[in-house]
């Protein structure tokens, strides 16, 4: 089935690689480059959120302007298929962006357990110790929360 047409996402990605090109003649302006995909994909995503969806000449225009473009950043270079393979593989093995989040969870028990222990010097241990691994962690009200510290 076509489909019918959505003008905003139509326009978004016929003019992708025009205004791509653009940011990147500007200064090698990467970060503006990348935002242009990001509008696209927004008008794309929003067409199918309305309902009407794409008709099938804009939806792999899209995807064939961004694999094009993307490539010029080493971008999109592996199958969707094999990413989800790989994802789901990481979450089985309990990994999540190549961290074992339950290893994580251990530490932070453990330094809650020196810190009711009053053993502050090994709470401060094992807080480096993540930190150290990439992972921060954030005390609050509700407990200790981690997250990935931006690279």
């Amino acid at each position: 089935m076509e489909g019918p047409r959505d003008g905003e996402a139509a326009a978004a990605v016929e003019g992708l690689e025009p205004r791509f090109h653009e940011a990147m003649d500007d200064d090698f302006n990467t970060a503006g480059a990348l935002g242009e995909i990001f509008k696209a994909a927004r008008a794309v995503t929003g067409a199918i959120a309305r309902g009407g969806g794409l008709d099938r000449a804009t939806l792999t225009g899209f995807v064939a302007h961004v694999r094009r473009i993307g490539g010029v950043l080493g971008l999109f270079a592996s199958e969707p298929a094999e990413w989800a393979a790989r994802l789901r593989a990481l979450e089985r093995a309990g990994l999540v962006d190549g961290v074992d989040a339950a290893w994580i969870e251990g530490r932070i028990a453990a330094r809650a357990a020196a810190r009711a222990a009053r053993d502050f010097a090994a709470a401060d241990r094992v807080r480096a110790e993540l930190l150290e691994r990439g992972v921060a962690l954030e005390d609050g009200p509700g407990g200790t929360v981690w997250r990935l510290k931006k690279a």
